[in-house]
């Protein structure tokens, strides 16, 4: 089992850091992502084109070269969580290199993240029912 460690650094103060093992969890204080009731994709999902609807270069343009460098160095991701008409509704970041020092505005990445990000060409991977979600990772960095 794995027990996180609160991590104390610059950020905005609704979210924390939660050290595990092999990564930085960086969530809102507030929210609780065991209980969000997720779904697995149905076969008709194709998560080739899943993945090319929702990537990181769809946003890269509104990051400076050295925020994108930074993003890489830590090998940022984002857990999005997307319910029935497509919408990224919740979501929360995991870092492989620790993000305390950086100073990421993580509300206003998460804030980019889901006014940008919206599933319109493969219907067949949303959620069937209105109160499921299916989650997926953006790796915020490209090589």
């Amino acid at each position: 089992m794995v027990f996180p460690l609160f991590v104390n650094g610059q950020m905005n103060s609704n979210y924390q850091i939660l050290k595990t093992n092999n990564a930085y969890v960086v969530k809102p204080h507030s929210k609780d992502f065991t209980r969000i009731d997720t779904e697995g994709m149905s076969l008709d999902c194709s998560t080739t084109n899943l993945s090319s609807e929702l990537s990181f270069g769809h946003i890269s343009s509104y990051f400076d070269e050295d925020t994108q460098i930074l993003f890489r160095n830590i090998k940022i991701q984002a857990r999005v969580y997307v319910d029935i008409q497509g919408d990224i509704r919740d979501l929360y970041f995991i870092c492989e290199n620790d993000p305390k020092d950086i100073g990421i505005d993580f509300a206003e990445l998460a804030m980019t993240i889901q006014r940008k990000f919206k599933i319109a060409q493969n219907n067949e991977c949303l959620p069937k029912l209105e109160d499921k979600y299916i989650s997926w990772y953006i790796p915020l960095y490209q090589y």
